[in-house]
């Protein structure tokens, strides 16, 4: 006879006895790559960013730049791109001449020319090539490390490429296009501030934008925000870091239709010389309503004291306020800041924010729920340095199905007084294993049970039971050992239960090897990891020997 679950161990399919009471705590993390400069002065970290797959083997890729980095003695700047999957370098890429700030800016730039690879998006807004301090934007193939594209600013010290991203698909095209900013342009007086929008399939300009009035500073960060009216052409989010709009230096943000280039929305600052609109990104969709949000960094708020920081994230369609985080005291959060990828699998986004100040100029990132603002982790520097003064996405560049971070320290002493310092980071995941088979049910089909998402502490996973009876019952068992336990037949239980079934579980689908259901528990905070536990389950399968088909046992490591 099966050992039935008592009332108080009976519980909903979206839960387990797993669920824990205690509050989430910080998910365990490891440190993938760390990366140094070669030579003091060189800033390696300024920036950070995703490359996407530049070398097409399957794994995300990622941009480190050093805005001073000497070459041949002289301080030009460079960008590097590294393997995801071992951390090589696959490009470096450099400025010519002195003070150029190549490298101040970089991103991914999609597939431009359409052969696999992606390509990445390097700004030096010290370029003279046009006029002095012009500035730069240059797109390079991610597979030979050529240039693609060149633009040059035209406004004498207008610092064209100060800020540079992937726009998403601004005209419905198929090709992902690109934005860059010149923040000190001075087309309506000084520091009024431009943006461009280009083409990734022929480089042509798609938009152009000016700040209204002197030192609006319109562009000091640009981003793409996705697709936030729902047209089918993603839209964008510029700065405009002091605008006087509703008070002096308050600061904003503009979110510009990729369409036809109009206004959609105007976000502004409501405290003077908060630097509100200093970091701008895309969030993705945070609220679950189809439309992509956008999220806006304000470094030098002060509602937790000094430079405490904020963050905002609004809604794209009706703009609302979704979430508010502030900074604690002399942090500067929110100097920058990147939307991820669901981390804590709840299905919602989630944000990794920079406080570079933080600890007396030690730093920190701190990745956040895109649920509620709540802490998931910390990064935390092994030496000081401005950590958290550049953060980004990585994508998935270990292939764990967790999203990766970059985290940057430009003034890490490490390598050299300002040689800097950047990190690859990733969550540290546990794994699930099969170590047994189970007995087939009606039809000859063996029930599975499928583990996915990263078994770590404070995070949720899914558990499936899959290729079972439909319609009918399941349960669903842990326990401490693998020795068999016999529930009838012949047929045993691949585990020795530490207690009654924690959950009772219909089954959807109907007929043989259609039954399926999945959970998505919480795995608790309250045990120090790195812990293992046993799962199988038995079906209820009257065709099966016995009555009952079961599962094969999987290990789960908790980590």
């Amino acid at each position: 006879m099966l050992p039935m679950p008592p009332r108080a161990l009976v519980v909903p399919s979206a839960c387990l006895v797993m669920l824990a009471f205690a509050p989430p705590a910080a998910h365990a993390q490891a440190t993938l790559v760390e990366m140094s400069g070669t030579f003091a002065g060189d800033t390696f970290g300024h920036a950070v960013a995703d490359a996407g797959d530049v070398n097409a083997d399957g794994f995300d890729d990622y941009i480190v730049a050093a805005k001073l980095e000497l070459v041949s003695g002289v301080p030009v700047g460079a960008a590097h791109v590294f393997s995801g999957l071992d951390g090589t370098t696959l490009h470096s890429v450099a400025g010519t001449t002195f003070a150029e700030w190549f490298g101040w800016s970089v991103s991914r730039a999609g597939d431009l020319d359409n052969d696999g690879h992606d390509d990445f998006f390097v700004g030096a807004p010290h370029d003279d090539t046009t006029i002095a301090d012009g500035g730069a934007a240059h797109v390079f193939s991610g597979a030979t490390g050529l240039p693609l594209y060149s633009w040059y600013g035209d406004g004498y010290q207008g610092w064209f490429g100060y800020s540079v991203a992937d726009a998403g698909d601004v005209d419905n095209d198929g090709f992902p296009d690109l934005v860059a900013g010149a923040w000190r342009d001075g087309k309506n007086g000084a520091d009024s501030g431009t943006a461009r929008v280009f083409s990734g399939q022929d480089g042509t300009m798609l938009h152009e934008w000016f700040g209204d009035a002197a030192g609006d500073e319109l562009g000091f960060s640009v981003a793409g925000a996705g697709d936030t009216n729902a047209d089918g052409h993603d839209d964008l989010i510029v700065a405009t870091l002091d605008i006087d709009v509703q008070v002096l230096d308050g600061g904003g943000a503009r979110l510009f239709s990729g369409k036809d280039g109009t206004i959609l929305h105007q976000f502004y600052g409501d405290s003077t010389a908060d630097w509100y609109g200093y970091a701008v990104r895309g969030a993705g969709d945070l609220n679950g309503d189809g439309h992509d949000d956008v999220i806006v960094g304000a470094p030098r708020d002060d509602n937790n004291g000094d430079d405490s920081g904020m963050v905002r994230a609004f809604s794209g369609f009706d703009h609302s306020m979704l979430l508010q985080v502030d900074g604690p005291v002399k942090s500067q959060f929110g100097w920058s800041l990147d939307g991820l990828g669901d981390l804590n699998g709840d299905g919602v986004p989630d944000l990794i924010v920079g406080l570079p100040r933080r600890l007396s100029y030690a730093g920190e990132a701190r990745l956040l729920s895109g649920a509620d603002g709540s802490l998931i982790t910390s990064f935390f520097p092994s030496s000081p340095g401005y950590y958290g003064y550049s953060v980004s996405a990585a994508g998935d560049a270990n292939g764990n199905g967790t999203p990766d971070v970059l985290v940057g320290a430009p003034f890490d002493d490490t390598s050299g007084q300002n040689a800097g310092r950047a990190e690859l980071l990733t969550p540290i995941c546990g794994s699930a294993t099969t170590y047994s088979t189970g007995c087939p049910g009606e039809g000859g089909f063996v029930p599975r049970v499928v583990v996915t998402g990263c078994p770590t502490t404070a995070n949720r996973i899914d558990i499936g039971i899959e290729d079972a009876l439909g319609g009918s019952t399941a349960f669903l068992f842990f326990g401490s050992g693998q020795a068999p336990f016999a529930v009838g037949g012949g047929c045993a239980l691949d585990l020795a239960p530490v207690a009654p079934a924690v959950a009772t579980l219909p089954l959807g689908g109907v007929g043989a090897g259609n039954g399926a259901v999945t959970l998505h528990p919480l795995i608790p905070a309250g045990f120090p990891p790195p812990y293992s536990v046993n799962l199988a389950a038995v079906v209820v399968d009257p065709a099966a020997t016995g009555g009952y088909s079961t599962t094969g046992g999987v290990t789960l490591e908790v980590r």
